[in-house]
């Protein structure tokens, strides 16, 4: 049973690691990235940093990538944790816990 617990906590765990990226096409400006959204504003080129919630902001001339915690779920007694707001991404995303 404990294989099967382990197992479990594994796959959720991997399935937390491979979580939601997005790209936003942004005109190309040699040192600072624009976004659309105002909760994301202007990023330095080469600057990667966290933005509201538990996602992390990339700028390359021409690109924001956004990366964010994916999801999942596991089997009892297994649970997922909270998000811990005060770590980096991805140290902040939600954490399979097996008492």
């Amino acid at each position: 049973m404990k294989v099967v617990i382990t197992f479990v906590c594994i796959a959720a765990f991997l399935s937390v690691a491979l979580g939601w990226t997005s790209l936003e096409e942004v005109p190309v400006n040699s040192e600072y990235c624009e976004s659309t959204d105002p909760s994301i504003g202007k990023v330095k080129v080469g600057e990667s940093r966290s933005a509201t919630g538990c996602v992390r902001i990339n700028c390359s001339p021409g690109l924001i990538e956004l990366a964010g915690c994916g999801v999942a779920s596991v089997e009892k007694p297994c649970y997922m944790g909270e998000e811990d707001l005060s770590k980096p991404y991805p140290d902040c995303c939600p954490q399979p816990v097996c008492p």
